[in-house]
């Protein structure tokens, strides 16, 4: 009898001891794949702030380029109209031009000004709630991975449990038996 009893009680411990090296590769795996799936998030939040700011630069050289371009057009205007005044000799009227065109360029300016400024606040926006959206959409898988961890481990440790109650009253059976 305390033969037997001492080979279930080995063989419990057995199993109890093969449960939890199995629990904790199990524990291992999920924080590895946790490891990975954050790594990857990370990977993709520096990309797209990347490509962003390469847009950025993009729009901003763009945006340079289109002024120079209009001021060159402005000097040009402006020299072609010196000329034309010094053939036609109209100085009252030539000063009353140049005054107007200098106006219509400071509008100008000003308009290409502001809407470049509208669009880089709108581009700012856009990349705030880009980032902000991919912090969240992080945020939630990682609770979703701790929350599945923890339930498998509950589950793993209410399965261990009730193993251990089946073989304690195994054990006593084959006690009040013998």
């Amino acid at each position: 009898i305390i033969i037997v009893v001492m080979i279930v009680i080995v063989i419990i411990i057995i199993i109890i001891v093969v449960m939890i090296v199995i629990v904790i590769i199990i524990i291992i795996i999920v924080v590895m794949i946790m490891i990975m799936v954050i790594i990857i998030i990370i990977i993709i939040v520096v990309m797209i702030m990347v490509i962003i700011i390469i847009i950025i630069v993009v729009m901003i050289v763009i945006v340079i380029i289109i002024i120079i371009i209009v001021v060159m057009i402005m000097i040009m205007v402006i020299i072609i109209i010196i000329i034309v005044v010094m053939i036609v000799i109209v100085i009252i009227i030539i000063i009353i031009v140049v005054m107007i065109m200098v106006i219509v360029i400071m509008i100008v300016i000003m308009v290409i000004i502001i809407v470049v400024m509208i669009v880089i606040v709108i581009i700012i926006i856009i990349i705030v709630v880009i980032v902000v959206m991919i912090v969240i959409m992080v945020i939630i898988i990682i609770i979703i991975i701790v929350i599945m961890v923890v339930i498998m481990v509950i589950i793993i440790m209410v399965i261990i449990i009730i193993v251990v109650v089946i073989m304690i009253m195994i054990v006593i059976i084959i006690i009040m038996i013998f």
